[in-house]
C-alpha cells in the first residue's frame, strides 16, 4: 500500500492515513516520505505498518548517523534532519 507520511509520532513511527482516513503508524518512515508499506496489524481505529520501500524520500530525510539504526531501535528518528 502506498502512503504519504504526514507527521512523526511519539516513538519510531510516522503517521499516515488511508484513503478513508484511517490512521496508519508506519515504522521506517519519516515526515514527508511517500512509502510502500506492509500492514503488520490492523485494528478497528488504526493500523500498524512497516515501510518496505521509499517511493519518494522526504526533503528532511538524511542518512542515519548510526549504522545499526534499523537493527537496535535505539535512535528511531535517526533518519530525520535535525
Amino acid at each position: 500500500m502506498k502512503l504519504r507520511i504526514e507527521s512523526m509520532t511519539y516513538g519510531p513511527d510516522g503517521l499516515a492515513r488511508t484513503e478513508d482516513g484511517k490512521a496508519v503508524f508506519v515504522s521506517g518512515a519519516v515526515t514527508g516520505d511517500t512509502v510502500e508499506a506492509e500492514i503488520v496489524s490492523d485494528g478497528d481505529s488504526f493500523a500498524r505498518a512497516k515501510a518496505t520501500s521509499i517511493v519518494s524520500p522526504s526533503p528532511d530525510r538524511v542518512s542515519a548517523p548510526c549504522p545499526f539504526v534499523d537493527i537496535c531501535g535505539g535512535c528511531p528518528w535517526g533518519s530525520l534532519k535535525r
